[in-house]
């Protein structure tokens, strides 16, 4: 294959941002673009999933590849499988995700009779630190996390159901396994290291946390999972933005008077229109 500049690397790294033939191109990331789909790069037409293997091909030549230095990893992940509905092979994906991505050492192993009880002693045998239990019990929910722990748990008697064959299953199982790892790695803890959302092993590290909040990066993501409950959160503005959007109450202060007196003013001077907007409106 001829080799491509760095141009070409960032070109086709940028999947989000190329043409689709016959379509609008994206104003911003898709996250779930079409693998399928026919897009231009300059003279040539390929799929998506054509151009993200070219892309990878050229990224490899550019930079030789991922590798990383013996010794530095610490410590190791354990899929602990407990259960026989999905088999150990159909969940290989998955432990080789948390390896790859979180760049630890990951194992799988197999042992009956995991509960929450003992997860942590079961991950503790199988020689890890942190670990994903995977069983089968129809009493409890899909997914549990013990983050104070180092473990998660998932229940594939609650991922399956009429008309879900094997294939879907065992699909389901390594995307929860994912999640579970996250939530037991504390992936999902605040950036900043302050607030609520911080790795707790003991209850007396709760006493040294400054803040009892948890920080504007939490708080954008609320609008976005609420409303997976069935919860909407409040509109929520500035007084000022919400004057403007003709929403805001009476003002209950001296500065918010000042602004809606400021917003609701009528105009001392005519209006003028200029000349391109009259047209537009025309």
């Amino acid at each position: 294959m001829k080799t491509l500049g760095i141009t070409a690397v960032v070109l086709l790294s940028a999947m989000a941002g190329l043409e689709a033939v016959g379509k609008t191109p994206f104003k911003g990331p898709n996250p779930n673009p079409d693998p399928n789909e026919v897009i231009k790069i300059g003279d040539r037409t390929l799929t998506r999933r054509e151009a993200h293997e070219l892309s990878r091909q050229v990224r490899y030549q550019h930079s030789g590849g991922i590798i990383r230095r013996e010794g530095t990893a610490k410590g190791c992940f354990a899929l602990v499988n407990s259960q026989n509905l999905v088999p150990v092979g159909d969940m290989a994906k998955a432990v080789e995700t948390i390896d790859r991505q979180a760049r630890i050492h990951a194992k799988t192993v197999s042992v009956s009779g995991v509960t929450a009880a003992n997860a942590k002693a079961e991950i503790a045998k199988a020689s890890a630190q942190i670990g994903v239990i995977v069983v089968d019990n129809p009493d409890i929910p899909a997914l549990l996390g013990a983050p104070e722990e180092g473990w998660g748990m998932v229940n594939v008697a609650k991922l399956g159901g009429e008309g879900i064959d094997a294939s879907t299953l065992s699909a389901r199982t390594r995307r929860e396994i994912l999640r579970a790892f996250a939530l037991a790695a504390g992936a999902l803890y605040a950036v900043q290291g302050d607030f609520v959302l911080q790795p707790i092993k003991e209850p007396s590290q709760l006493d040294q946390l400054l803040r009892e909040d948890y920080g504007v990066a939490i708080q954008h993501v609320f609008p976005r999972t609420l409303p997976f409950f069935g919860v909407s959160p409040a509109q929520q503005a500035t007084y000022r933005n919400a004057c403007r959007e003709g929403w805001a109450p009476a003002p209950t202060n001296d500065v918010q008077k000042a602004i809606w007196n400021e917003i609701h003013a009528l105009p001392t001077e005519p209006i003028k229109i200029k000349p391109e907007a009259r047209k537009v409106q025309q």
